[in-house]
């Protein structure tokens, strides 16, 4: 700009104030609802008084699905959770396969393959399948289900209080 001269467009400015007022506008209007409708962490009681702690399950044969699933990053291992599909209450599962190629013995690397062969005939995964590190897997694990041998709950003392553990995978049904 030289001498006075500009290029300040106006109508992109007026545009810009008209969009900073319309959601002003919004703020203030939800703002003016919630005072309207009394909503405050201090109501939130009542509600808070209905909640259930989740708890284990007894031993036994238990539907479960899979609510997330994850493989770190240069990691060697997948983290999965699964919850009873039948209990909203019941505390989540949580599910740790080695994966194969981890330098580990002959014997182990043979325990967690079978154990990956059980997960993925559980779950009705492909084995042969190839599968990437994408959103595809393990992500795309969520919501699978598949049935499983849960067994009593035991508290390990590293501070998460009795959990069950899977003792066995069952076939998919």
């Amino acid at each position: 700009m030289k001498g006075g001269d500009s290029n300040w467009d106006s109508e992109g400015f007026l545009r810009d104030i008209e969009e900073m007022t319309e959601e002003t506008n919004r703020r203030n209007q939800t703002k003016k609802m919630r005072k309207e409708n009394k909503m405050s962490f201090v109501q939130l009681g009542n509600s808070l008084a209905t909640a259930r702690p989740e708890e284990p399950v007894a031993e036994g044969e238990y539907k479960v699905r899979i609510t997330y699933a994850d493989q770190p990053a240069e990691r060697s291992f997948i983290i999965v959770r699964a919850e009873l599909v039948e209990d909203p209450y019941a505390k989540e599962v949580g599910i740790f396969l080695n994966l194969p190629g981890t330098g580990r013995t002959p014997k182990e690397e043979n325990r967690n393959l079978l154990l990956l062969q059980d997960f993925y005939k559980c779950f009705g995964f492909d084995p042969t399948q190839q599968y990437e590190i994408s959103a595809i897997y393990p992500e795309g694990w969520v919501g699978a289900e598949g049935w499983v041998i849960l067994g009593p709950p035991i508290d390990d003392g590293k501070g998460y209080g009795p959990q069950n553990r899977i003792k066995r995978y069952l076939q998919r049904r």
